[in-house]
């Protein structure tokens, strides 16, 4: 049985680290998929990107963090391609105070 130890350094408040677990998620299915005696070992690490960070989220339509309207516009693509309703995924990954590892 294959052991696969993945190191994982993520800031729960970065909404691009969330959307790099989902991806993680969706390859760890399709490679358990074809390897059904693989076991992952996921191993988390905070890793704060913008520590200084406001803990309130700004109001729709507003830049998010400084980004330019671009760049939401590319998050919200992203999203929806992973079928993860964007309004929810603001309220998750906007907060500064989370646990580790991050949830669903």
């Amino acid at each position: 049985m294959p052991r696969i130890r993945i190191d994982i350094y993520s800031d729960t408040g970065c909404p691009w680290c969330y959307i790099g677990n989902k991806y993680l998620d969706l390859a760890i299915e399709q490679f358990s998929s074809r390897n059904p005696d693989a076991v992952f070992e996921l191993a988390w690490h905070p890793f704060f990107l913008f520590p200084n960070a406001k803990v309130s989220a700004p109001g729709q339509g507003s830049p998010v963090d400084g980004r330019p309207r671009s760049a939401e516009i590319k998050l919200s693509l992203v999203v929806f391609s992973l079928g993860l309703a964007h309004p929810a995924l603001k309220r998750t990954i906007l907060k500064r105070h989370s646990s580790w590892p991050p949830g669903p």
